[in-house]
């Protein structure tokens, strides 16, 4: 018999990422982050992203934005990532390798065929999806607010006003989700934003995230993210913090 490694589809930023470092023939030690992030959002328009995702790809194009603007200081004019500690792009770059490695591996291990006797049938293996190694990375409402309002405008290719028009149609309301957030966390000492939209239309997902940034403005509520790239988790104000 023999043991089947069945593999997911991966669909996450950094797959979309090492997708167009390989298909525009870029070196990932000096990634030209300006074209890259243009790239990551123009291509986030043509794809469908799931619900549980959405949180992993709105932290990237904040996090591409971020160092974008960190390079365009004079001390970041450098050649290469891979022997400056202060470039902004290192710890991108070394992320990317070693998801790269993992994933790699991963496919060796799915075209390999293990004997397993001890079985009448297949086995079939489902290895875990790998993690990003853990980097700290602090949310700032003003740099994730940039970069929703970058994926809006790739996502409808309107007009503010026609996106607000589309989502007072569809009956979503920046203020109402508010205080559906609120109501939430009346409840629950913290949120899961990838549990707010979960099985909710995009309208939904652009409302609530509007919603977000403007409670974390209003310093209504806290946002933490464990790891770069994880879930966002929101907490309400006055729970213990200052």
């Amino acid at each position: 018999m023999e043991l089947n490694i069945s593999l997911e589809e991966y669909s996450g930023p950094m797959d979309l990422l090492l997708e167009l470092i390989k298909k525009d023939e870029l070196d990932i030690y000096n990634i030209p982050i300006h074209s890259i992030t243009s790239s990551f959002l123009e291509e986030m328009e043509k794809r469908t992203i799931v619900a549980d995702e959405i949180a992993e790809f709105i932290s990237m194009a904040a996090y591409l934005l971020e160092i974008k603007s960190q390079m365009l200081l004079p001390d970041h004019e450098l050649e290469s990532v891979l022997y400056d500690e202060k470039d902004p792009r290192r710890y991108l770059a070394l992320r990317l390798l070693d998801y790269q490695r993992v994933k790699e591996a991963r496919n060796y291990l799915s075209k390999r065929e293990f004997p397993l006797s001890i079985y009448s049938d297949d086995l079939p293996i489902r290895l875990p999806r790998p993690k990003p190694s853990s980097l700290d990375f602090e949310l700032d409402p003003l740099v994730l607010k940039e970069a929703m309002e970058s994926l809006l405008n790739r996502w409808d290719s309107t007009s503010q006003e026609l996106l607000e028009d589309r989502l007072k149609k569809d009956n979503f309301s920046v203020f109402a989700q508010q205080k559906e957030i609120l109501t939430y966390l009346s409840y629950s000492d913290r949120l899961n934003f990838s549990k707010l939209i979960e099985n909710e239309p995009k309208g939904k997902h652009v409302a609530s995230f509007l919603a977000l940034l403007k409670l974390a403005q209003d310093q209504r509520v806290l946002l933490h993210q464990r790891e770069t790239f994880s879930e966002i988790e929101i907490e309400r104000r006055g729970r213990g913090n200052n």
